[in-house]
């Protein structure tokens, strides 16, 4: 299965490759919208009309959008192709505010649940979230690296991470405990899942 990738485009245009495709499923790793703005690059709507898209909210997306509201998968998940889409985001009432780990451990606890009544043994799936699980990579800074995140990681076992929020790390990728984690940033790329494993390419 292949999909293309973005995040943190903050109401900006699509990527111009965005442009020439039909029939992709596009991953979005939030903060679509910029400051809770329900604003986008116009350029959005021949892509959207063209292509599908699952997205989660990142702190930015504090909107409700006839967009949002019919793809956001910020606490559930979709089948695409052979392949489970995870999705975790959260946004509050400010786009300046951000979540507390007491918080996302709900929110992994009740995706988890999800998981596990939706999807069976043996089952591959792509986590797509807004935020980042702790590791040697980053920073943990409070509100953007979370301890629950590593526990659903964990617990799904991803091909693939697509990331957002960092947007210094945009266009990287690392390996963390078997998981690929990659930061598409608003430029995105290509990931392609496999029987065993998952290849990033932007």
């Amino acid at each position: 299965m292949k999909f293309y990738c973005l995040s943190d485009t903050h109401g900006g245009p699509p990527p111009a490759s965005l442009g020439y495709m039909s029939g992709q499923v596009i991953l979005h790793a939030g903060d679509f919208y910029n400051e809770g703005s329900p604003k986008a690059h116009f350029g959005w709507d021949e892509v959207l009309a063209k292509n599908d898209i699952l997205m989660v909210r990142g702190n930015h997306d504090c909107v409700d959008t006839p967009l949002l509201d019919g793809h956001d998968l910020s606490l559930g998940l979709a089948r695409a192709g052979d392949v489970w889409v995870v999705g975790l985001g959260w946004c509050g009432q400010e786009y300046n505010q951000l979540p507390p780990e007491a918080v996302m451990t709900k929110r992994v606890m009740a995706l988890l649940q999800a998981c596990s009544q939706a999807m069976s043994d043996g089952d591959r799936s792509v986590l797509v979230t807004h935020y980042l699980p702790t590791g040697p990579h980053f920073k943990n800074w409070e509100g953007w690296e979370f301890k629950c995140i590593n526990s659903l990681i964990e617990a799904i076992a991803p091909l693939a991470v697509i990331a957002g929020h960092r947007h210094g790390l945009a266009g990287k990728t690392f390996q963390q405990d078997d998981a690929m984690i990659v930061f598409p940033g608003p430029k995105g790329g290509w990931l392609e899942t496999y029987e065993d494993g998952a290849k990033w390419k932007a």
